[in-house]
Parts: structure tokens; sequence; C-alpha cells
């Protein structure tokens, strides 16, 4: 993550759930339930922001949440959960993990928020055990045209000073095509859904892989 990035969450971190709920309406929930965690599995919750995802892990797992912004680890421990549950500072490009360290990882609105996305899977599958399953929930760049227009004219402003200001800093053009078939990762995708909407907030996708190093 960016230093200016990183200074965003920090001071936007009180504000973060707010503007998500407003802006984008991608359930959390549905998506962490389908894929089937079991008691005992240890799950990396990466980039875990203020813990919006925390509630919905099933009781038995354990769950660590790693974020590189001390303020928005802050507002995560404030989360109940039936999971068991470690919150850690860390930067996501450089995990201090062991190799095959977890049973699963899950990424929501992680990606498009780093500096190097391919950096931060190839860490992922380092300390992911073989054939587990990497779970992704996320902004990404609209294959429609006319919405794709509306993501250029804020990815400036999304970037460089977050958008809402000060708030949220992202990739607006976050191209999974791209970053996923022709990244060169050892990857098996078992699944990939994209949620279209008129509304480039609204653009998402859902992409579960599986590690096959």
């Amino acid at each position: 993550m960016k230093q200016e990035t990183k200074t965003i969450y920090d001071k936007g971190a009180e504000k973060y759930e707010e503007v998500m709920r407003r802006y984008w309406h991608v359930p959390k929930k549905p998506f962490i339930e389908s894929l089937d965690f079991k008691p005992g599995d240890k799950i990396l919750s990466a980039v875990v922001g203020t813990g919006l995802d925390l509630p919905h892990f099933p009781q038995g797992t354990y769950v660590t949440g790693i974020d590189a912004s001390k303020e928005m680890l802050n507002q995560a421990r404030k989360k109940h959960s039936k999971a068991w549950i470690e919150l850690k500072e860390m930067d996501l490009h450089s995990l201090n993990f062991p190799d095959n360290y977890f049973d699963a990882a899950i990424l929501t609105f992680t990606l498009c928020v780093l500096k190097d996305p391919v950096k931060a899977i190839q860490e992922i599958v380092r300390v992911t055990k073989p054939n587990s399953k990497i779970a992704i929930l996320d902004y990404c760049k609209s294959r429609n045209p006319e919405t794709e227009k509306w993501q250029e004219l804020f990815n400036y402003h999304a970037e460089n000073i977050g958008f809402p200001k000060d708030i949220i800093a992202w990739d607006s053009l976050m191209d999974y095509d791209n970053l996923i078939y022709d990244s060169g990762l050892p990857l098996e995708i078992k699944s990939d859904f994209r949620i279209e909407s008129e509304n480039p907030f609204s653009t998402a996708c859902q992409i579960i892989l599986i590690n096959k190093k």
C-alpha cells in the first residue's frame, strides 16, 4: 500500500463504513457463507479494514485479519464474531507468515486499493496451502464501455486523493481480466461471476481461485 493511501485510510477510518453503505451495495455475507469454511480452518482476511467481514465467519474458524492502517484495525476490533479473531498491522505485499500457513484466504474490496496487486497475490499464494481456496469479492472495471467512461472520469481522484476525498483510495479501473488470467500465477479459476451495473460503483466480481503451486 502506498504511504499516501495508508494516510487516507488512517484519516478516513471512522467514516469508512458510512461511505461503503452509501456507494458500494455489494453484499458480503452471502459470499462468505458460500465459501463453506469449516471449524478449524485457518483463514487469512487480507486487508481486513474496519472488519465488516468478521461477523460473517462461522464459529470454530480461526481468522487472521491484516491491514496496513492502524486506525482501520482499531475500528475492526469493535466487531463481534463467532470465529476466533486475531488482528495484525501488516503490509499485504510482504506477509510475516511462513509458507503454507493458511487453509484459505479471502479478499473483499482489497486488491483495488493496493500498489501492486500481483505481488499481493504472490504473497497469498505463498502463505496458503496447495489446493487451498482464495476468494475475491471486489470492485472491478466494467465490461460495459459506457460505464467504463464514468470509471475513467474519476480514476485520478480515486487513486490519488481518495474518492470520496480523504476516505477511500482505490483503482476505479481495476482490471481483473488482466490480473487473474494474464498474471502467470499458479492459480486455477474455479468460478468467475461479474456483477454489471450502470452505476459505476456497483460493478464487482466474485472470483474463487484454487492455489495450484
